[in-house]
């Protein structure tokens, strides 16, 4: 019911992208690092259908993005500037899952979950523009001024990312810490004075209570407390400023 042919793209893909980095040296466990992380976190999402379906989209993206490697093979063997094109995709899509690991790592992540992963275009995009540049590159099979503009337009993007990240969390520090602290007492009290000074004569008639009267002879002490409650809002804050 998921429809889990989504991430068919992204496993051929990387099927495809072992193979060809086959022919390098001490490369075979390169992969492992990917399908690890994919079975883990198919394994954790599957617990809980929302979170399930977004990660089988954010697969079907990256799927999309990926280069048919096994088209470009004779290039690989002979152009060290296409290799490094499969270093990058390879680096994009370990990024995309470190971050994606440290999230589902967390113990609450399910009530999480919506406030910091549904937006995955938002979160992840730089990623997908990024693996959609080194497909491109591979494709057209780039020259070496291309592949050195690549390479400096993925850092910026990525300082770029991080920059916006790190100015959101601090939003919300200050969102969060400001309400979780406790009410200004002092601007309370100099607004709800203010309000009284244009009704001077408002709630006089309690000052003529007996009660309140005594408590506010100096020379009684039969009476040390009075205790005026009333429900929020009734005006006990304005009526004693």
């Amino acid at each position: 019911m998921m429809n889990l042919t989504r991430i068919q793209a992204f496993l051929e893909g990387m099927e495809q992208f072992g193979k060809i980095i086959d022919i390098f040296p001490n490369t075979s466990p390169v992969v492992a690092f990917v399908w690890g992380p994919v079975k883990f976190q198919l394994q954790v999402a599957s617990t809980w259908a929302e979170s399930f379906d977004i990660l089988l989209d954010a697969y079907e993206q990256i799927g999309e993005n990926i280069p048919q490697f096994e088209e470009y093979k004779s290039l690989f063997d002979r152009s060290p500037y296409m290799q490094r094109a499969l270093e990058w995709v390879y680096s994009d899509i370990l990024e995309f899952h470190r971050r994606a690991l440290k999230f589902f790592q967390r113990r609450t992540w399910r009530q999480l979950f919506l406030s910091t992963w549904k937006d995955f275009k938002t979160r992840f995009q730089w990623i997908l523009d990024s693996l959609q540049r080194h497909k491109s590159l591979i494709e057209t099979q780039a020259s070496l001024l291309e592949f050195h503009q690549s390479q400096m337009s993925r850092a910026s993007m990525e300082n770029n990312f991080s920059r916006i990240q790190e100015d959101e969390r601090k939003r919300r520090h200050v969102a969060v810490t400001a309400w979780l602290s406790p009410a200004n007492s002092r601007l309370d009290q100099n607004n709800a004075a203010s309000e009284r000074k244009e009704y001077p004569e408002t709630g006089r008639w309690l000052l003529d209570y007996h009660k309140v009267k005594s408590w506010l002879d100096q020379n009684s002490y039969s009476i040390p407390l009075l205790w005026i409650s009333g429900i929020p809002g009734a005006g006990m804050t304005v009526l004693w400023t």
